[in-house]
């Protein structure tokens, strides 16, 4: 351990809270946001904002400026390293989104993420891609109900044939929710 590692231990009045203290300021500051996963960008916000404000409240490179506070010191960086993947959600865009957040995140980075929201469009999302999220607890399903949605219900005037097209993919997506809740991940549907 170098000097000044040993000098910011005994110093620093934040390192020289208790670890628990230090471990519910980070969770504070890093933690309860939604990420919202664009390519090549992500944006985050508080998710209270996000209640009441939609995506008005994302912030461009929110992200980034928690990571950087991730290190302002060694002692900070070995305790807050996989927290902002941890305690926050991240709501994937496209197919396309998810692939570049998986090709910028270490494996020990997406196995600490433990809550995806599931894009509109189910089928974008392969299922390779998920099972890289191997600490994955919970999968928060958008049903907002416009067209092109996994589970769109067409108008009563559409053809039997666009009301049988959908009725496959809602049917389809289901069932890849299903088997993912089978492996122990807890579903969450919202609108």
């Amino acid at each position: 351990m170098n000097d000044i590692t040993l000098r910011n231990r005994q110093w620093s009045p934040f390192l020289r809270l208790p670890g628990e203290i230090r471990e519910c300021i980070y969770e504070l500051v890093l933690g309860g946001k939604q990420v919202l996963v664009l390519s090549p960008r992500l944006y985050s916000a508080d998710k209270t904002r996000l209640e009441n404000h939609l995506n008005d409240s994302f912030e461009p490179d929110t992200v980034r400026k928690l990571l950087y506070l991730t290190e302002t010191c060694r002692q900070i960086h070995v305790e807050t390293k996989f927290l902002i993947f941890k305690t926050n959600e991240f709501r994937i865009a496209s197919n396309y989104s998810f692939k570049t957040l998986l090709d910028k995140l270490s494996q020990q980075q997406a196995a600490a993420i433990q809550t995806l929201m599931w894009p509109k469009r189910c089928h974008q999302v392969s299922d390779d891609y998920l099972m890289k999220f191997t600490g994955l607890q919970r999968l928060v399903v958008l049903q907002t109900g416009q067209s092109g949605d996994d589970f769109y219900i067409p108008e009563n005037n559409a053809t039997r044939k666009v009301h049988l097209w959908y009725q496959k993919r809602r049917q389809a997506a289901q069932d890849r929710i299903n088997a993912w809740e089978a492996h122990g991940i807890e579903i969450e549907y919202c609108e």
